[in-house]
């Protein structure tokens, strides 16, 4: 066993221990985790391959759990689910970004969504290294939390719903508005401000993201309109 051999051993350790899968060609998983800036033979086509087994997957666990929901509420939530952020943020909690071979100071996991990338890339290694059933045992423990707990679906979003309140009423669309703040631990905040036609002020929350903002702000304003 040479250097090399060594570095990646401890790579294909704990890829193993967070997806509960020994490999059995380790060429597979060594692919999986490496970026085109390191070398040829990188995740980009087993990243391909996980896609369609991962959206495969969850389609299967949402049908099977929601059997009176409409396809089309299945497939919003399907998005949800299987988004590169999503997917992202599984790779983080995993910490997924210990394991990834590439050119030194190439990536910024912080502001980078490759994680996502990476995540497929495994999940297509372990389908050709087992099988189907074996990536579908996996990832039903990993998205098992979120169908789980996710009561909210086939409820419409507070923003779609405040948008169908105003075309409704005829009104003008809800007008957002976003300011970034600055905080001490340079962590980006943001303020998010909407205003509509059926109130003379505009109602604000500070929120992480600007997407989390809206959704909070929207949902102030339908709980302001069932008072009225």
């Amino acid at each position: 066993m040479n250097k090399s051999d060594i570095y990646y051993e401890d790579f294909i350790i704990l890829v193993e221990s967070k997806f509960n899968h020994t490999f059995k060609d380790e060429k597979l998983i060594i692919a999986a985790i490496t970026h085109k800036s390191f070398s040829k033979d990188n995740y980009e086509r087993l990243e391909f391959l996980g896609d369609a087994v991962i959206q495969l997957i969850v389609t299967e666990l949402l049908i099977s759990k929601y059997k009176k929901i409409d396809e089309g509420i299945l497939t919003r939530e399907r998005q949800r689910l299987v988004s590169r952020r999503a997917l992202n943020n599984f790779a983080k909690k995993m910490q997924l970004d210990q394991v990834v071979i590439s050119k030194k100071n190439t990536i910024n996991f912080k502001k980078s969504l490759l994680l996502a990338d990476v995540f497929e890339s495994i999940v297509g290694a372990i389908y050709l290294d087992a099988n189907y059933d074996k990536c579908k045992r996996i990832l039903s423990k990993l998205f098992l939390h979120e169908i789980k707990n996710n009561e909210e679906i086939g409820k419409k979003d507070p923003k779609t719903q405040l948008q169908e309140y105003t075309q409704a009423k005829n009104y003008a669309l809800p007008s957002y508005k976003k300011t970034k703040l600055t905080s001490p631990d340079h962590k980006p905040r943001f303020k998010v401000s909407c205003k509509i036609d059926a109130f003379k002020q505009s109602y604000s929350v500070t929120s992480n993201t600007v997407k989390e903002g809206e959704q909070q702000v929207a949902r102030i304003i339908l709980r302001k309109l069932n008072e009225k």
